[in-house]
């Protein structure tokens, strides 16, 4: 995921500024703009931890988006919790596919029988994105193909 612009040298301490805020809606912000800005790997994963709901949830987003292995943890935990809020378990869902994709598909194929539409195809999502070949296996692929212009067969 990028941005629309690219993060400005002032973003880390406004972030900063936000994230130390008593107004718990400037935290959640905080976390929200780490997405996008480098260098709050520690505060990310502290921020699983939080009582705030909506700070968790974003903290997930930006572990998904940092791919913070020091998530997997708090997302196995969330997706084996069956009473997980159900926003935080789709980003929990979509969060495995990104730090771990190799063990992304074992830990959600339970999921996949959800009663919940939403959550079935968060997993369904989730599994073809771990499932992805990596740019480096493309290029083989390319390399390897026929005359027949096929990439896959």
């Amino acid at each position: 995921m990028s941005p629309t612009h690219p993060p400005q040298p002032w973003h880390g301490d406004a972030i900063a500024t936000a994230l130390r805020s008593d107004a718990p809606a400037w935290r959640v912000t905080a976390i929200f703009a780490m997405r996008w800005v480098e260098g709050f790997e520690q505060e990310v994963l502290e921020a699983l931890d939080a009582d705030d709901p909506a700070i968790r949830y974003q903290a997930v987003c930006a572990a998904a988006s940092w791919e913070l292995d020091g998530a997997w943890p708090h997302i196995e935990r969330v997706l084996s919790d069956p009473a997980a809020d159900k926003a935080l378990l789709i980003a929990a869902i979509e969060a495995a596919s990104s730090i771990r994709p190799a063990d992304a598909p074992t830990l959600l194929a339970d999921l996949t029988h959800s009663d919940d539409e939403d959550i079935r195809e968060a997993v369904s999502e989730a599994m073809l994105m771990a499932e992805v070949p990596s740019y480096g296996e493309l290029d083989e692929l390319e390399d390897d193909e026929e005359d027949d212009g096929r990439l896959f067969r």
